[in-house]
């Protein structure tokens, strides 16, 4: 397993005690990741750690914000062990995990669906709150006027991109 690709971030981040991937409908066609660009960065006051970004951090803290606005239920942005940071959307049977990686001037945001071991959940359900989820995001990024070209895309095709 390679330390780089985002693919192999999601494979080690996901296996979390007590925890499984939530399977979705039509998962191929959910655009679940984003790549922008945050213009201004130079002027940003937070200068890049070896390991993490702070303008990350405080970048998906206000993503987060966001999305609590819009009514959904967030836990707090906080840097991650294989990321800049890293927030959940809890839905009643499933959370929908965000995380962001940063290589300035250029970000990432993943995501992707957990369920408890015990809790079966319909694939058309969690289809629905991890699309709504990434419509979320999606509208959060093009409020923010520091954020350019968003580009939206499925994760297989991002995975194809990387080879």
């Amino acid at each position: 397993m390679c330390y780089g690709c985002r693919q192999c971030n999601i494979q080690r981040v996901v296996p979390m005690i007590g925890r499984t991937r939530a399977n979705a409908e039509e998962e191929d066609r959910i655009k679940n990741e984003f790549e922008f660009t945050v213009s201004n960065v130079s002027e940003s006051r937070s200068e890049p750690k070896i390991f993490r970004d702070p303008l990350a951090l405080e970048m998906h803290r206000r993503l987060a914000a966001q999305l609590r606005m819009d009514g959904f239920d967030v836990t707090d942005a906080k840097p991650g062990k294989a990321c800049d940071a890293a927030f959940s959307v809890k839905f009643p049977k499933f959370n929908v995990f965000v995380m962001i990686a940063a290589e300035r001037p250029n970000y990432a945001i993943l995501t992707w669906c957990s369920r408890p071991l015990w809790r079966t959940v319909l694939p058309r359900e969690v289809s629905d709150g991890w699309a709504r989820t990434c419509d979320g995001i999606e509208k959060a990024l093009k409020q923010d006027l520091n954020v350019s070209s968003i580009k939206r895309f499925p994760q297989k095709q991002s995975s194809k991109r990387e080879e």
